[in-house]
């Protein structure tokens, strides 16, 4: 379970680093690109749809680390619940 636990923990930073990531191009309504491109300012007429495509995807990152950390929990807390009903 320690392997288990640890994989879902890694997914939660990961996808809520990418949710992060997402809401601030959206806000700030630059760019996303791959690390070693320079991120451009949007410009005003396109800046609807950015925000639109990028909040998306940041609420859809945000529910998945959501839901990896539940699981994390249910499995790091498992065998308490295992202990009781016993």
């Amino acid at each position: 379970m320690p392997n288990v636990v640890f994989f879902l923990q890694f997914l939660v930073a990961v996808f809520s680093m990418l949710a992060g990531g997402f809401w601030m191009a959206s806000a700030y309504g630059r760019t996303v690109g791959y690390p070693w491109q320079q991120s451009q300012a949007v410009p005003p007429a396109e800046l609807m749809d950015h925000q639109t495509k990028w909040n998306g995807r940041a609420a859809l990152c945000a529910s998945l680390a959501a839901i990896a950390q539940a699981l994390s929990f249910v499995f790091d807390h498992y065998t308490l619940l295992d202990t009781q009903f016993h």
